[in-house]
């Protein structure tokens, strides 16, 4: 009897994945990617706040700056206290005439992480579109601004894509697999109407937006977070947020450069977390809930020996399911190699997950971080 209870139960826990990779599916395959005119599209600001990124501005500012535009777009690069030599990069490299350079005094400075360089950037802008990127970031085609900005046509606020580059190492291949999962999974969440974040390094709204929902006082205190916070108050309010999911649109990113780095983004990524809608939170955590319990039955499937073969295909067949589907979504070759063991890098991120959320839960140091850099 408890051995039927036993099956019965990872049946239920195998639909529920099912249907939640049914609508990752759903919602992150794009039927076809036709090209778009940028004829007649407002102007932008593009807004890139840094710290000490010279070697990333001399590698990525090049494939920055390079787009194919129709429509006016101004630069704003906000230097939030480099000692490096950034900022000289930025006046060698810059080959237009509409940009800025904003400086940061250490004195001048408010809160911790990079959210008063942003709050300055976007009040440096003089148009009301704007978009935001890194400086460890390159666009994947010289129509990513051409992308971003025709969203704004229909939404005032467009979350992009910004997968991690596939890096020789397997933690840069997780690193890379788990941003896509990631990507996945807000672009699912918007799609149904809950969304409740986006990355900065590639973000679009209007100024309006930025200036109504952002609310800097009320998390000066918290280093990270300041995308999903002006999402998470636009979404209370009713705003309608899009998505830009054609391949042009996407930028790359560079992986951490190792676990330790890793572990200490994500801890200061997740303490964004307690500003997310409640209902947002349950979904996310069943979501959590139903593959860390799928790892709890393989481990005690060898415990009830009739049953160990049963589920063991039952897994191998699920998880030749969420190859495909991965296949199907990833929209780049090269990066489709992370996906080799991810499998493993499933169970990997539900471990760590479960070892992050105890991490915060028991800090006592529940900001982290006060660095952004």
């Amino acid at each position: 009897m408890l051995e039927s209870y036993f099956i019965g139960f990872y049946w239920l826990v195998l639909l529920a994945q099912l249907i939640h990779l049914w609508l990752m599916y759903k919602t992150n395959r794009t039927s076809s990617e036709s090209d778009i005119s940028s004829k007649d599209l407002p102007g932008i600001s593009v807004v890139i706040c840094f710290k000490n990124e010279a070697d990333n501005l001399k590698k990525n500012l090049p494939q920055i700056l390079n787009q194919k535009v129709d429509f006016p777009v101004q630069w704003v690069f906000v230097n939030d206290g480099s000692t490096d030599q950034s900022v000289e990069v930025i006046n060698q490299i810059v080959n237009v005439q509409d940009y800025r350079v904003i400086e940061i005094a250490p004195k001048e400075k408010v809160g911790i992480g990079k959210k008063y360089a942003l709050k300055k950037g976007v009040a440096a802008c003089k148009y009301d579109r704007v978009l935001l990127t890194d400086a460890d970031c390159h666009p994947a085609s010289d129509h990513w601004i051409d992308q971003m900005n025709h969203g704004l046509n229909n939404h005032p606020i467009v979350l992009g894509a910004s997968p991690l580059l596939v890096e020789n190492g397997f933690w840069k291949h997780y690193f890379s697999f788990e941003s896509w999962w990631i990507k996945f999974n807000y672009f699912m969440m918007a799609k149904l109407g809950m969304a409740y974040m986006g990355v900065g390094r590639n973000l679009a709204y209007h100024k309006s937006i930025f200036e109504q929902y952002f609310r800097f006082e009320d998390h000066a205190h918290i280093p990270s977070g300041d995308d999903d916070i002006i999402i998470n108050n636009a979404v209370k309010n009713g705003v309608d947020i899009g998505v830009a999911n054609h391949s042009e649109s996407y930028v790359f990113s560079q992986s951490p450069l190792g676990f330790k780095a890793y572990w200490k983004q994500k801890t200061r990524h997740l303490q964004a977390g307690v500003k997310y809608n409640r209902w947002v939170l349950y979904v996310l955590g069943f979501i959590q809930f139903i593959y860390a319990v799928e790892l709890l039955i393989i481990l005690g499937a060898p415990f009830m020996h009739n049953l160990m073969f049963k589920v063991l295909v039952l897994f191998l067949i699920k998880e030749l399911i969420v190859f495909i589907t991965f296949r199907q979504l990833v929209k780049f070759d090269s990066q489709k190699k992370a996906l080799g063991l991810s499998t493993i890098y499933r169970v990997l991120s539900v471990v760590i997950q479960i070892f992050l959320t105890l991490r915060i839960l028991t800090s006592s140091n529940k900001h982290g971080s006060t660095t952004w850099k």
